[in-house]
């Protein structure tokens, strides 16, 4: 039985990385936090508030060949999110296109946008949530 989304997990090389991990903590607001000691390196964030990480991210090991490049049969991830105007400033102010969508019959805007790896993520906002 499924209970919700518990994670999302991205993985790059460490230039690449680095530039995800910034994304999701300095934008989209995710914090860094407990990860167990996996013999790779990698990062486990958080929600602010919250006790489950969302996001893993972690460097492939040299053997892995598989391509890295946000392009496969996954169309994108979301997350509920709030403060929409603050959000969608913290986008403008770094430069990161999204794509504002009003759901048809529901009182919920999507904002669509891509991490730097080219993965699509959607925030999710109650409509009154400005």
């Amino acid at each position: 039985m499924i209970h919700g989304l518990n994670h999302v997990t991205v993985r790059a090389p460490r230039p690449l990385l680095d530039a995800v991990r910034n994304f999701y903590c300095d934008v989209l607001g995710l914090v860094e936090g407990d990860r167990p000691p996996f013999s790779g390196f990698g990062w486990w964030l958080y929600p602010p508030e919250g006790t489950t990480a969302a996001v893993h991210l972690f460097v492939p090991a040299d053997d892995d060949t598989r391509p890295i490049d946000g392009v496969n049969s996954m169309d994108h991830f979301a997350f509920t999110a709030s403060s929409r105007s603050t959000v969608e400033a913290r986008l403008i102010r770094n430069s990161i296109p999204f794509r504002r969508s009003d759901v048809p019959g529901r009182t919920l805007i999507q904002l669509f946008l891509q991490d730097p790896a080219g993965n699509t993520v959607e925030l999710v906002f109650a409509d009154t949530d400005s």
